[in-house]
């Protein structure tokens, strides 16, 4: 019984062989014929042979080597390079080794050139195909121009996520290259990603001569969009050292300072600008509030009668003109002194009259 066993096992072993050198042999003659078939250039019955070789062996060297051809040939560049790397180049014979050393040579150069002209064409598509393979057949691997490239057309393309991913490859490698940080701005920017916008910004900021106030509007508002208004305030008067004209900053930045109770800080802002800008009527309107607030009504009437001569259709200042005369009126009347006060009350009204007669007939501003 046992030797019929083992005659029976031995043959259902040599059935088995039998078969796998079938399927090997056969393999190996759809490869062969595949090659006559691109020498004769038919890659559809190339094509064809090597999808039925690789049915049965999907790691088969040279099945994956032609099969890569084939796709070249085609222009389906990354499907290309996934059949070659599924084999080491060296273990192909000589003449396919030439081959494929040349074919990745040309086809870098190719995709590099082809990915330049979808950019300016803003064909991001056909943009991001060709650097995908330029980035995968780089010859120089610190050369990170194919991702840089190739991450600028993913964020230029809506791929937000898939193009900071492949910038900030890039930064890691080069962190005070001023172009990749930007690129991630706008990817960041875009995405609302205020912690980064914050990091990037912090990053890029300081690499930069020429500065952009816009720059600094993001960063402060991304601070205040996280809750951090005082560092807000911080950006805005750090943006003032380098871009003094934009008024705009002083006064979110006093703003800022008087929201916290620190009237004095916010007025020292304001009187900076000013002096900036001498004929800027916010300015004097925010600096008469200020000080109208903070009970120095001297100060008030003096920038907002400055606005006035400057803006005589200001509607708001010639009621907040007549608010800090109504002030002067109490302080005088505390301190007895009737005359005086009865003397600013009616200047409070003759202002407040001329801002209601300014809005009443629309010839205000």
């Amino acid at each position: 019984m046992k030797f019929k066993a083992f005659i029976i096992a031995t043959a259902a072993v040599a059935v088995l062989m039998g078969f796998l050198t079938s399927d090997v042999f056969a393999q190996g003659m759809q490869v062969t014929s595949a090659k006559v078939y691109i020498k004769q250039n038919e890659w559809d019955k190339a094509e064809a042979l090597l999808t039925e070789a690789l049915a049965k062996d999907a790691e088969h060297r040279d099945a994956n080597f032609f099969m890569g051809y084939v796709r070249y040939t085609q222009g389906r560049y990354e499907e290309m390079l996934d059949h070659w790397s599924k084999f080491e180049a060296k273990k192909l014979g000589r003449r396919e080794r030439d081959i494929h050393k040349k074919t990745i040579k040309d086809l870098y150069i190719e995709a590099f050139n082809k990915g330049i002209e979808g950019f300016n064409a803003q064909d991001w598509p056909a943009t991001i195909s060709n650097f995908k393979v330029a980035v995968r057949l780089k010859p120089d691997k610190k050369d990170f121009q194919p991702e840089t490239n190739l991450g600028f057309a993913q964020i230029s393309a809506g791929e937000l996520d898939d193009g900071i991913a492949t910038l900030e490859i890039v930064i890691e490698a080069d962190p005070k290259n001023a172009d990749i940080w930007n690129g991630l701005l706008a990817g960041y920017i875009r995405k609302e990603d205020h912690k980064n916008i914050i990091r990037a910004y912090e990053n890029y900021l300081p690499l930069i001569n020429q500065h952009d106030s816009n720059d600094y509007y993001r960063l402060g508002r991304s601070h205040s969009v996280l809750g951090d208004t005082l560092k807000a305030a911080e950006v805005y008067e750090a943006a003032m050292e380098v871009v003094p004209e934009e008024m705009n900053f002083y006064l979110m930045s006093s703003e800022i300072h008087a929201r916290f109770g620190n009237n004095n800080k916010a007025a020292d802002i304001l009187e900076r600008a000013h002096k900036v800008d001498e004929t800027d009527t916010k300015i004097l309107n925010s600096l008469g509030v200020l000080y109208y607030i903070a009970k120095d009504y001297q100060k008030a009437i003096s920038s907002l009668q400055k606005l006035v001569e400057l803006e005589p259709l200001d509607i708001d200042g010639w009621q907040n003109l007549g608010d800090a005369f109504f002030g002067l009126a109490s302080v005088a009347n505390e301190a007895g002194d009737t005359a005086k006060g009865n003397e600013y009350t009616a200047k409070g009204k003759e202002y407040e009259s001329k801002s209601k007669e300014l809005m009443r007939t629309g010839t205000g501003k």
